[in-house]
């Protein structure tokens, strides 16, 4: 019984689990690059496996969650996250002595961050959708709104 009542929490755990959630990952990584003075800097690295593995799973068993994060506008942008902190472990990865996989995780962000920089404005500007306020994304609620009109 514990075990399913744990299963059905880990499910709605990374069910829920935001995007910008890898920001704790550029956090500690950055932390990571004070402590690596002292010998401390696997917690980025932990993290980022952690969350990457328990975004696969979201994107893999909720799909749905993934496209309405991506065409939230409160929450779209929170999906730079993942490739900025792809990069910051690897700039980290790099000073440790891993630079083939820093370099994967490099090439991960830059591609992450091209497809990110096409669907997210896409996404929210898109004609099926009405028209977004400037103030859903940066969280002044008075602003104009945004439509497709306004990319040129």
């Amino acid at each position: 019984m514990l075990m399913r009542t744990t299963d059905r929490g880990l499910a709605r755990l990374a069910a829920d689990l935001p995007l910008s959630g890898f920001a704790m990952v550029m956090a500690t990584g950055i932390t990571s690059a004070g402590l690596r003075l002292t010998g401390q800097r696997s917690l980025a690295t932990a993290s980022f496996v952690v969350l990457s593995a328990v975004t696969c799973w979201r994107a893999a068993r909720w799909p749905a969650a993934i496209r309405a994060d991506l065409t939230a506008p409160d929450r779209a942008f929170a999906a730079f996250a993942v490739p900025a902190a792809s990069c910051v472990l690897g700039i980290g990865l790099v000073a440790a002595g891993h630079p083939a996989v820093a370099a994967a995780l490099v090439a991960f962000a830059l591609a992450a961050w091209l497809a990110l920089t096409a669907l997210v404005p896409w996404r929210l500007t898109g004609s099926r959708r009405a028209a977004v306020r400037i103030g859903d994304v940066n969280g002044d609620r008075k602003s104009t709104r945004l439509n497709s009109s306004h990319i040129t």
